[in-house]
């Protein structure tokens, strides 16, 4: 993966192949559609564990 790193008013950019952000993309939204289990209900304060 070729990378350029450039900053913009200030923010630290990087700058990649549109082919890859395309890649990263796709990889992206396979996750996002995955099914994940539910997480532990909320405490009284509103906290969720990390694990049970």
């Amino acid at each position: 993966m070729i990378l350029q790193k450039i900053t913009i008013e200030g923010k630290r950019c990087v700058a990649i192949e549109e082919r890859e952000f395309r890649r990263l993309q796709r990889l992206a939204r396979r996750a996002e559609s995955a099914s994940l289990p539910p997480l532990p209900p909320a405490d009284a304060k509103g906290k969720v564990p990390a694990f049970e």
